[in-house]
């Protein structure tokens, strides 16, 4: 984030991707608290939800905030007046009553998903054949919404995993690039982002939600041991 305030300036607006950090933070700050607007997600996969689709923009400029606040509600200024072009993105009192309840175990939720991750990263330090994703330092807290590895024989791995009853998932099998709406628009052909799509055959998510048990991890760990003994 440092990088990119720099990048920008004091002309370019930062709109931050939080929607996979609920809590996580920089230098003692929330995400979504460095850009001019922070966007999170609460659908139900995320790490706190709404129980159904939902999400959230945060920002410390008010006149951006009534914009905001307009443009979900149909661009409303009164009951039945609309003065700009808008959607219909509000979120419902029962989500909301939902996600409040959710934001209360956050913290809790989040401290499991670090020691879940830990107890992966301990299990799997000597397995040469994977890379284990960063796991934070002094100033970085990461939360943990996915746990990815990335190895050479990713396929093989989940076949591995699926097998022994370990469900795991590739976030994301196709680079964006690579998605038919760009290479249609931008006539993408593969090769020109070739990081990205390394990556994506890469990839592999564990199992990782905060009811995890430890029996459970070390059983993913024993079976991915297991694959490359």
């Amino acid at each position: 984030m440092d990088e990119i305030a720099e990048a920008a300036g004091p002309n370019v607006k930062i709109i931050e991707d939080a929607c996979q950090a609920h809590g996580a933070s920089y230098k003692g700050e929330k995400c979504g608290a460095f850009g001019d607007v922070g966007c999170f997600s609460f659908y139900p996969t995320k790490n706190m939800t709404v129980g159904g689709d939902g999400g959230m923009i945060t920002t410390n400029d008010e006149r951006l905030a009534n914009e905001l606040r307009k443009l979900r509600d149909c661009g409303r200024v009164s009951r039945y007046e609309h003065d700009v072009f808008g959607f219909t993105s509000r979120l419902n009192t029962a989500n909301a009553a939902f996600g409040r309840v959710q934001l209360r175990h956050l913290d809790e939720w989040n401290e499991r998903r670090r020691s879940i991750a830990r107890r992966y990263a301990g299990n799997l330090k000597d397995v040469d054949s994977i890379v284990l994703p960063p796991m934070g330092m002094k100033d970085i807290e990461p939360v943990f919404h996915l746990f990815a590895i990335r190895c050479d024989d990713r396929d093989a791995l989940a076949r591995h995993l699926g097998e022994n009853g370990i469900d795991t998932a590739v976030h994301y099998p196709i680079p964006i690039h690579m998605q038919a709406a760009y290479r249609n628009a931008y006539e993408y052909k593969g090769g020109e982002f070739p990081i990205s799509e390394q990556l994506s055959k890469q990839m592999l998510s564990l199992p990782m939600f905060p009811e995890m048990t430890n029996e459970q991890v070390d059983r993913v760990c024993q079976a991915i041991n297991e694959h490359y003994a």
